[in-house]
């Protein structure tokens, strides 16, 4: 295998997580896609153009072009603005494509499965999609039935599907219909060199804060879906359970208002910070450049991943690799990420009170969080972007190698 093609309609793989759209899917993409290119694997990677200044060819790492295509306004769109635009994209990415001799086309999310599907059958390519997130198994439809009928096809017509845990595998079979030998489980990574163990007392100093705090974290996106209106609950859940415990946790909040909830959301978050009774210390952090994030992980005490519904849990992966305890609840791929009793602590379901209950007995407990720290850090060890990316570049192989003959590099 020689070249890969890469879509990402919407949303580009080198905009900042947590800001607008931007999540784990930009920072998967971006960190497969060098590291099969450090194997031979030139990699495109396809987005909409969402501004003005950026050049339409750029190189993010060696081996690997990011080319932007005009499709709508060169300005960010809302999510929900985005289909009307797709027709236009797809005819430009079809004509792109067919000029430059991909072995294999990988789109991500919904959106760009449409349009990576033309692509392949234009060029008479595989096709591989990651979803991301499915509508079926969100708590928050997303575009609704146009959505989901997209998502039922894209699941039928692709010749590969990569899921991110067995749970994702299990809901891609179960209710899209997806054959299910072509369902590969390739789970996201990290990486190790810049999320790690750090000292916290330099971690925080940078922040402004207090050493004595305790330091309760939330990174992503602000909607609903992401349960950042439940972290807020939780610490007023948590002034109210034990109010002298809530005075000494400061509460930082990392990340942008998003989707057509989030100014709402990040409303809410605000009236909790300043409702009487609220004894704990609200910080709000607009999103940050993925390196920077790393200062955040570290001066935690604990990282709180409310999410409705999540296909893995990147932040929480990022988390632990810092060493910080992770507090989840189980939905989706998060159980996959998430040891309960080990490196992290997961309630039964994404509710306020279930969270602030678990705020109070682990901020309250000194050496359970120390032990905790340690086996997140060995929980994931165990999950790397170089595994990720030999495991797609193995699946790709498999669609290539109908003799067995490998034609990989």
């Amino acid at each position: 295998m020689r070249r890969l093609a890469k879509i990402a309609y919407h949303t580009s793989p080198l905009a900042v997580p947590g800001r607008g759209d931007a999540g784990g899917l930009n920072v998967l993409v971006l960190n497969v896609a060098s590291r099969l290119a450090s194997r031979g694997i030139e990699v495109d990677l396809y987005t909409r153009r969402s501004d003005t200044v950026s050049p339409e060819l750029e190189t993010p790492a060696p081996g690997v072009r990011l080319i932007r295509i005009p499709a709508g306004p060169a300005r960010e769109l809302p999510k929900e603005d985005l289909p009307a635009h797709l027709e236009d994209f797809t005819t430009e990415l079809v004509r792109d494509v067919k000029g430059r001799d991909h072995d294999v086309v990988h789109s991500h999310y919904w959106m760009s499965g449409l349009a990576g599907q033309a692509a392949a059958d234009k060029v008479t390519a595989p096709h591989v999609h990651t979803f991301h997130t499915l509508a079926m198994s969100r708590a928050l439809p997303d575009l609704g039935d146009e959505r989901c009928e997209a998502e039922r096809w894209i699941a039928r017509q692709a010749d590969l599907l990569v899921a991110n845990t067995p749970c994702e595998a299990d809901v891609l079979a179960g209710r899209y219909g997806a054959d299910g030998e072509r369902v590969e489980v390739i789970p996201p990574g990290v990486d190790h060199e810049l999320f790690s163990p750090g000292s916290k007392p330099v971690a925080r100093a940078r922040l402004g804060l207090d050493d004595a705090d305790l330091v309760v974290l939330f990174v992503g996106r602000i909607q609903r879906v992401k349960g950042a209106d439940l972290a807020a609950d939780a610490i007023a859940e948590l002034s109210r359970l034990n109010p002298a415990l809530a005075e000494r946790v400061t509460f930082l909040v990392a990340g942008g208002a998003s989707g057509v909830d989030g100014p709402q959301t990040l409303a809410y978050m605000r009236e909790i910070a300043g409702r009487t009774g609220v004894t704990s210390a609200f910080r709000f952090l607009a999103a940050r450049p993925h390196r920077a994030i790393v200062d955040l992980y570290r001066a935690a005490d604990l990282c709180l991943v409310p999410s409705r519904s999540e296909t893995f849990g990147l932040v929480a992966l990022e988390a632990q690799a810092c060493g910080t305890p992770v507090l989840a609840a189980r939905v989706g791929g998060l159980p996959h990420v998430v040891s309960h009793g080990r490196g992290g602590h997961l309630v039964e379901r994404p509710d306020p009170v279930e969270f602030g209950a678990a705020l109070e007995d682990l901020l309250g407990d000194d050496c359970r969080r120390f032990k905790m720290s340690v086996a997140a850090r060995e929980d994931a060890a165990s999950f790397s972007w170089g595994t990720a990316a030999t495991r797609h570049s193995f699946a790709y192989c498999s669609l290539l190698m109908p003799d067995g003959v490998a034609v990989c590099g």
